[in-house]
């Protein structure tokens, strides 16, 4: 390769692609080799796509069990693309307040393109626990007393 050229050639940026190399993309939480990072980078509407978790390599089977945040229903709103005949149901959300399962109430969050997604499926950190929460308060103030 000559001289002062990089191996990831830079592609102008019309998208809002944040991964600065190929590889495991974490906003779309899938793999991206040069060929699909190039489309995440210049192709709005691959990366719209990718944005709905409806992209190349993404699992869709990743989004079929509830997010770990989502709470109850809390109501319902009016799908903004269908003529109002159509009502969204909206969820409690721990992280976003509301949300949505789809896209259709741009107001609300939508699991289908929320970074922040968690499959309900997937076992929580240690950190997440209640137990741990309580144990690490209650080291805390053992450790203040002494």
């Amino acid at each position: 390769m000559p001289e002062g050229l990089n191996q990831y050639p830079i592609y102008p940026e019309t998208t809002s692609c944040e991964c600065p190399l190929p590889g495991y993309c974490q906003r779309h939480r899938c793999d991206k080799p040069d060929s699909l990072h190039r489309l995440c980078q210049t192709e709005p509407r691959f990366f719209d796509l990718w944005e709905r978790g409806l992209g190349p390599n993404q699992s869709q089977s990743s989004r079929q069990s509830p997010c770990r945040h989502r709470g109850d229903q809390v109501g319902e709103a009016s799908c903004e693309g269908c003529n109002g005949r159509v009502r969204i149901k909206v969820f409690s959300c721990n992280l976003h307040c509301r949300c949505t399962l789809s896209n259709a109430v741009p107001a609300i969050a939508s699991c289908l393109q929320c970074a922040d997604y968690v499959s309900s499926t997937e076992l929580p950190s240690r950190l997440d626990t209640p137990t741990s929460l309580f144990q690490s308060e209650t080291q805390s103030h053992q450790s203040d007393s002494t």
